[in-house]
């Protein structure tokens, strides 16, 4: 088997041989990630510094676990009002604020 995780706060496994799709997890959590973006703002999860960052996933042999790093920080997304990319500055679409730290999961 091979283990993939990422920013969405999903563990996907697939069959090393057949590259078939097993399964998929959840690792930290996830609320409206798939919801459509509003001028107004939807409250997601994971949010920009949640999921699974930088460290990759870890197997010990002896316990036949997997471990993942996960941060369970959300926030809430917005839709810029207006649609407007210009050459050779940032783009975003719009913006995004983290929950205060003091509703953050402790992990």
């Amino acid at each position: 088997m091979v283990a993939l995780t990422g920013k969405d706060g999903l563990l996907h496994v697939f069959d090393r041989d057949t590259k078939e799709h097993l399964y998929t997890t959840p690792v930290t959590t996830r609320y409206n990630a798939d919801a459509p973006l509003t001028v107004k703002g939807v409250h997601a999860c994971p949010g920009v510094l949640g999921g699974v960052l930088w460290n990759g996933l870890a197997y010990n042999p002896k316990t036949n676990m997997l471990y993942t790093p996960a941060v369970d920080w959300c926030g809430v997304y917005k839709k810029a009002q207006e649609d407007r990319f210009v050459p050779g500055q940032i783009y975003m679409g719009g913006s995004y604020i983290d929950d205060p730290i003091e509703n953050r999961a402790a992990g």
